[in-house]
């Protein structure tokens, strides 16, 4: 059996027969491409908000589809979090506000201790989320329940939720 070798030329920039750009893509890859687990894809593939066809069990979603799911409101990714050897960027204009918080960035964002954090979520005092077992804060209830502790106590008192063993 002989093989042919492909032209050194086939598939290049400026060859005579470039490769096409993708058309659809599945599940993993949808995922990858937009910066979500693929629990996130399968969750809008069921709930019908992200266009696609299916192939036996396959998923075969339209890379138009998916440019159509994301600019629809609370569909962006997450934003990318910085690498431990960058700084963190600062968080004083709303435009650069995060819509979701991680735990991490709660902490920052409120200086709440994370064991008080985590006491607050237990005892359901502060408005949280899982997806799946990621614990996160959505910033305009953070901010809201932040206005409401205020003003039902003048200040945020945390001190009756601090861990003793913490100090």
């Amino acid at each position: 059996m002989t093989t042919t070798r492909k032209p050194e030329w086939l598939g290049k920039v400026g060859s005579p027969i470039a490769p096409l750009p993708r058309l659809a893509v599945n599940v993993e890859e949808a995922a990858g491409m937009c910066g979500v687990g693929r629990d996130v894809i399968q969750a809008a593939l069921q709930d019908g908000t992200l266009r696609h066809r299916r192939r036996g069990r396959l998923y075969i979603i339209p890379v138009d589809a998916l440019r159509e799911w994301l600019n629809q409101p609370g569909n962006s990714p997450p934003p990318r979090k910085p690498s431990d050897d960058e700084p963190p960027t600062p968080q004083d204009t709303p435009a650069s506000r995060p819509l979701i918080l991680d735990t991490r960035s709660m902490v920052a964002f409120t200086g709440i201790k994370p064991s008080t954090l985590r006491k607050l979520v237990k005892l359901r005092k502060i408005p949280h989320f899982y997806v799946g077992r990621r614990l996160l804060f959505g910033f305009g209830a953070i901010q809201q329940w932040a206005d409401d502790m205020s003003s039902k106590m003048g200040h945020i008192e945390l001190d009756d939720f601090e861990d003793d063993d913490d100090s």
